[in-house]
């Protein structure tokens, strides 16, 4: 088959006419687009998503979250792959689509009616006015990215990304970012909090930081590792997942996720356990 094709009265390439009449755009003003598989129009350009769609619902089917109908009031459970569901991206570049199933019932409404629902809903993650529930790419995997401050840690920006599957109901919580936060909105991690705005240096922060676990009766580890942009670094690993919040002091957020996602974005390497080191103490 051709390269090419004739669509609108122009030469362009298939991949792109393709892409062109299988995906909708969601929202004016952001580059979120949604495609729909139906029993008799299945698009081309999703079909290699399918598979893991099925092994998904497969995994969670007889557990206490199993994969639901898009609709947020509907409570239909998956146990088995869908006659249609849909895949929504971020933009049409995106490499890895988010699939969702359409229940029987929600099935029997057109196209154009579950686009104007998925609209109404809370996929915040689309919308183009929010940083709350971006989506962002790590290496092959499409997480959600949450952003959220304390009065406890002024100009801090605290993002923590992760799988939709990370969290519960969609609120930013993982197990390692709810004891965070609740730790430093309570204000019990004073030496991470005094020394934060200091230095900056990141193998006191974390230092610091792991101090106050400690004094909480929390283990927790402090690495170093290595990386080519950002050189000899040091972070923070609670219970496989990081908290980088040694850059503070430089402006930069804090960053809570998982520690196989933060090694493929930062590149790192030569990855030890920290001594505990003698502390530079903020004045």
């Amino acid at each position: 088959m051709g390269r090419y094709t004739v669509r609108n009265g122009k030469l362009v390439k298939r991949a792109e006419a393709i892409t062109q009449r299988e995906w909708t755009k969601l929202f004016d003003g952001a580059a979120a687009v949604v495609a729909i598989s139906r029993p008799k129009r299945r698009p081309e350009s999703t079909a290699q998503f399918v598979s893991g769609y099925a092994l998904r619902i497969a995994k969670f089917a007889n557990t206490d979250k199993p994969d639901l109908c898009f609709n947020e009031e509907c409570d239909y459970e998956f146990h088995s792959i869908p006659e249609v569901f849909m895949f929504l991206k971020a933009s049409p570049e995106s490499p890895q689509p988010i699939v969702m199933g359409v229940c029987p019932n929600c099935a029997k409404k057109t196209d154009q009616e579950i686009f104007d629902r998925l609209r109404v809903l809370d996929y915040g993650q689309f919308r183009p006015r929010s940083d709350d529930g971006r989506l962002v790419q790590i290496g092959d995997e499409v997480a959600i990215r949450w952003q959220l401050r304390s009065d406890n840690l002024p100009g801090a920006t605290i993002i923590v990304i992760g799988e939709r599957s990370d969290f519960d109901d969609d609120v930013p919580m993982c197990d390692t970012a709810e004891r965070f936060y609740s730790l430093l909105d309570s204000g019990k991690l004073t030496r991470f909090m005094a020394f934060w705005n200091g230095a900056g240096n990141c193998h006191n922060i974390a230092e610091h930081l792991r101090e106050d676990f400690e004094a909480l009766g929390i283990k927790v580890d402090a690495k170093t590792g290595t990386a080519d942009v950002i050189g000899l670094h040091s972070w923070i690993e609670d219970g496989g997942w990081v908290i980088d919040a040694s850059s503070g002091a430089e402006g930069k957020p804090i960053y809570i996720l998982r520690a196989k996602a933060y090694y493929e974005i930062t590149k790192m390497r030569d990855i030890t356990i920290s001594p505990k080191t003698q502390l530079t103490r903020p004045g």
